[in-house]
């Protein structure tokens, strides 16, 4: 061990004080409470707290690196190479975050920056010898299949099925399945609601404004109701196109569109009736924002699939989103129905008490084994 009181840790995930996502949530959430057990850096681009290092990245948003990958040839070329505006992104953080990662004397690296943070891990881990965790927080498919192929001394998946499916494509991969907590103090019935001005039920959807978090199949199943308001929170490339869709087929009386503060949100979880959102099947590893909801005993709608049912048990309904007249039945359902106190109890087994614990006892294991 490197001589400090305490072992010292790091995480990697470039977005950490840039943007407020689900994998960024989880860092500041789990490094929050692991800090009194373990010396923790976080290496990111941005400056979240103290604990943050920075490391330079060609940011995924920048206009001309998201007009290229318009192009259907450019597109399928960049998907097959990891080479897609988040993974570019990625990649020059990886890069960037290699000096940091070769100077200082970390015990243990956590890794929730996909292949290409996997792989800087991969090569420091053949240098110094530091072992490293992968986090599988982009969900079941190839990107986290590589991620796991880079050989971490243990990855973490989120779910039972995610467990299932790598290992049958990673059968010798050391595996532990630990999910995605939340804040129950945060996150709770007694929260202030915002206030607004909005036709009830009032439906909440908090993404990021991309595709395959399919918004506006939310606008148009609620478009298919007589009454109720929907609310999207996020940013993202489709900003316009979704606001205009909401304009057209809500209007101003049952549309509301914008971003707000990550310290803002438990109160718009409060404010709503029913959470929903319907991203494509098994292309969320989790979905925090479920959890959120689900701690202020809100219902949640979401795709019927392996992992929305392990999130949300009882205290909600899965649907098809694709399919508007089903979204929209389940829509109405959610608001009618009585969940009780469902949604609370749903949200406690994902208690971040209980999650860093699990963290705090892998992390363990792995540095004691890698010094013995």
């Amino acid at each position: 061990m490197s001589g400090h009181k305490r072992p010292r840790m790091a995480f990697i995930l470039p977005g950490v004080g840039v943007v407020g996502r689900g994998a960024e949530t989880f860092v500041l959430e789990l490094s929050q409470r692991l800090e009194e057990k373990f010396d923790i850096s976080i290496i990111c681009r941005g400056q979240a707290n103290h604990r943050c290092i920075h490391a330079g990245a060609i940011p995924r948003d920048l206009p001309w690196l998201q007009n290229s990958y318009r192009n259907r040839y450019i597109r399928k070329i960049s998907d097959i190479l990891f080479l897609d505006p988040c993974d570019m992104e990625s990649l020059s953080f990886s890069v960037n975050a290699l000096p940091v990662l070769l100077r200082t004397n970390f015990d243990l690296i956590v890794s929730v920056n996909g292949i290409w943070g996997a792989m800087a891990c991969r090569i420091i881990r053949r240098f110094k010898g530091t072992p490293f965790i992968t986090v599988g927080q982009a969900g079941i498919g190839r990107p986290d299949l590589w991620q796991a192929r880079q050989r971490p001394n243990t990855h973490v998946v989120l779910t039972e099925h995610a467990h299932t499916w790598i290992g049958k494509v990673c059968p010798k991969l050391n595996v532990e399945v630990i999910p995605n907590g939340v804040d129950l103090m945060r996150y709770s019935s007694t929260v202030q609601p915002v206030e607004c001005h909005l036709e009830r039920p009032i439906y909440l959807c908090t993404a990021a404004l991309v595709p395959y978090k399919n918004i506006s199949c939310a606008i148009a199943a609620l478009a298919q109701l007589e009454k109720g308001s929907l609310i999207v929170l996020g940013a993202g490339p489709l900003q316009s196109e979704l606001e205009n869709q909401g304009m057209r087929q809500l209007g101003p009386k049952r549309f509301v569109l914008k971003a707000v503060p990550y310290r803002e949100m438990p109160a718009y979880y409060a404010a709503c009736d029913v959470f929903t959102l319907v991203s494509e099947k098994e292309c969320e590893a989790f979905g925090i924002v479920y959890l959120e909801a689900l701690a202020c005993n809100k219902p949640v709608v979401a795709t019927v699939d392996p992992i929305r049912a392990e999130i949300i048990g009882n205290a909600g309904i899965l649907c098809d989103g694709h399919n508007i007249k089903e979204y929209a039945a389940a829509l109405k359902r959610a608001a009618i129905d009585d969940f009780g106190d469902k949604p609370r109890r749903q949200a406690e087994k994902f208690s971040w008490d209980l999650i860093s614990m699990q963290y705090q006892r892998l992390i363990e294991t792995c540095i004691s084994s890698n010094v013995g």
